[in-house]
């Protein structure tokens, strides 16, 4: 069974709510409904695993969640759940909670959903050096 992207569904929430800011007759209860909907799940996409897609034709090494446990192989066409950051093009990414991370075909990595964009530029991204010493061996594989 395929997990839920909530990025999605807070992306539809901010375009709603964009919406409902020029509608003058539909501000009042449908914009607060709208924020709450974008606030639940925010809350429900930053508790959900992480999701990286491999498009590209080599394999990509994640890093688990879990602490300094082994990195993963990610082979081409394959998904996995539940990583903290990958290794792609001598690049390494770290993914913010609940978000769709792609790796394209040449290799580089793009977030799915504007919202999961927006969180990763705060939260995630390239990384030009380890955050602690659990991300070593990513940054040497």
């Amino acid at each position: 069974m395929k997990k839920l992207n909530y990025y999605y569904g807070m992306d539809a929430c901010m375009a709603l709510f964009v919406v409902l800011l020029f509608c003058k007759n539909l501000k009042g209860s449908w914009a607060v409904a709208t924020v709450a909907a974008f606030a639940l799940l925010f809350t429900l996409a930053y508790t959900s695993k992480s999701k990286v897609t491999n498009e590209s034709g080599e394999t990509v090494k994640a890093k688990p969640e879990d602490a300094c446990e082994p990195l993963l192989d990610v082979a081409p066409g394959a998904e996995h759940y539940g990583f903290d950051g990958i290794k792609a093009a001598g690049k390494v990414f770290k993914a913010a909670n609940g978000t769709h991370i792609v790796v394209k075909k040449d290799g580089s990595v793009r977030t799915r959903s504007i919202t999961g964009k927006m969180v990763n530029a705060i939260r995630g991204g390239v990384l030009a050096s380890a955050p602690d010493e659990c991300w070593d061996e990513l940054f040497k594989a």
